[in-house]
């Protein structure tokens, strides 16, 4: 480009002090169309080099490794090629998209499989390992499937080992009294988990967690905080006795009977079958309820919670 410029600067000078044709005139004619024609053929030769490389580092990026934090990622066709851990998926594959249908943790010789766990490659938010004081080992992996739920998906990593521990339903939330987020799995002893309890409505609560003997969480505290209570005002329909708790969660062996119209505001959970309230900005009790996965109801002593409250909200 630069030697087509010069040229044709030179010919308009040329021009613009007169200088006649010499009688070879057709023959420098001829050279300088046959120069523009030769550039024009490597300019054009190197346009297609650039366009070829172009597509060779499209290629590339295609064929890019993909990783869950520091593991790689294969789909049931790729060849591990020497790989010693990683992760290996059924599912569908379009583009940038990857349906996880199944998956599969490969370590050394042993491997494990998360059987039709359904989520997309995107939608995985954090994958942590974790090293306990006895050096037992555990890979937790962290996955959206909507609505502010997730899913934690445990694998034991131990010596080689590759065992699913299982799956741990939780929330992201922010704790605005511990001034953190949740999870948080800095620390293996203290692992912060948020969930949602629904026994007296919506309710955000968190809890600490360390990874027992059989590598499942197991609860530092005496039940889960409540945080966040969607449900402005509840109030009790009947008369209830129920067991008091003190301060730190614990049964006294009271009871009290608690008339109908007392307010109550949820304290702490074991996210299973019980739920504390505090009555009447007092006394704290204990209300044991069980759940109908069926009808998504809670019930207690039999009776539906919406027929023994008034106030319950629920949202999300």
């Amino acid at each position: 480009m630069k030697n087509k410029k010069l040229l044709l600067v030179g010919l308009a000078a040329m021009m613009l002090l007169g200088c006649g044709k010499s009688d070879d005139s057709n023959e420098d004619d001829y050279d300088i169309h046959d120069r523009f024609e030769e550039e024009d053929a490597e300019e054009k030769e190197d346009s297609e080099e650039i366009e070829e490389d172009e597509d060779k580092s499209d290629e590339k990026s295609d064929n890019e490794m993909r990783y869950i934090g520091e593991i790689p990622l294969l789909s049931e066709d790729d060849d591990p090629d020497g790989l010693d851990m990683y992760f290996q998926y059924e599912g569908n594959t379009r583009d940038d998209y990857i349906y996880i249908s199944s998956l599969t943790l490969v370590n050394g010789k042993n491997k494990d499989i998360v059987d039709e766990c359904g989520f997309n490659y995107s939608e995985i938010s954090g994958c942590y390992d974790l090293v306990t004081d006895d050096n037992r080992e555990y890979i937790f992996l962290d996955v959206a499937w909507g609505n502010d739920y997730y899913d934690i998906y445990e694998f034991d990593i131990t010596k080689g080992n590759a065992e699913y521990i299982g799956e741990i339903g939780h929330v992201h939330s922010y704790v605005d009294e511990l001034n953190s987020g949740a999870p948080d799995f800095s620390d293996p002893d203290n692992i912060l988990i948020a969930d949602v309890s629904g026994a007296l409505g919506t309710c955000i609560c968190y809890d600490y967690y360390h990874i027992g003997e059989d590598g499942s969480l197991e609860s530092n505290t005496t039940g889960a905080i409540i945080s966040h209570v969607s449900s402005e005002s509840i109030t009790s329909n009947t008369a209830m006795e129920l067991e008091v708790v003190d301060a730190d969660g614990n049964l006294t062996g009271e009871k009290i009977t608690v008339p109908s119209g007392s307010t109550f505001v949820p304290v702490r959970t074991n996210l299973d079958d019980w739920i504390d309230a505090e009555v009447n900005g007092g006394t704290t009790v204990r209300l044991h309820y069980t759940y109908d996965y069926d009808s998504y109801e809670y019930f207690i002593n039999g009776s539906n919670i919406e027929d023994i409250f008034s106030g319950i909200m629920y949202v999300g």
